[in-house]
């Protein structure tokens, strides 16, 4: 049986709202438990965030959530579960956002 074009945007927002989750958890982890000591990274999220990934993944993460909610509002036609994805991915846009400024002003 073909799988409908709206179910796999559905799913294909599901994947990206956890990934969004997972890279907000890994920036407040570097923002409450990555340390420096004697000017270098005293652990493994120090040393990924002095490295720059986990503030360009945030960031490329949070414009893909943004556009993928928006695409997601307009094209939702009927469909429940796409309309309220989308809705949940462009608030996801607005606290990953927060959650990098925490991480940031959390170093300075």
């Amino acid at each position: 049986m073909p799988v409908k074009k709206s179910s796999k945007y559905v799913v294909y927002l599901i994947v990206l709202l956890i990934l969004q989750i997972l890279l907000m958890f890994f920036n407040l982890a570097f923002a409450f438990w990555g340390e420096y000591s004697h000017g270098y990274a005293s652990n493994i999220w120090a040393i990924i965030w002095n490295k720059g990934f986990m503030l360009l993944w945030i960031l490329i993460s949070n414009l893909v959530c943004l556009i993928s909610g928006i695409i997601g509002l307009i094209t939702a036609k009927g469909n429940v579960a796409k309309c309220v994805l989308s809705i949940v991915s462009v608030v996801l846009f607005i606290l990953g956002a927060f959650v990098v400024l925490i991480t940031i002003g959390s170093k300075f």
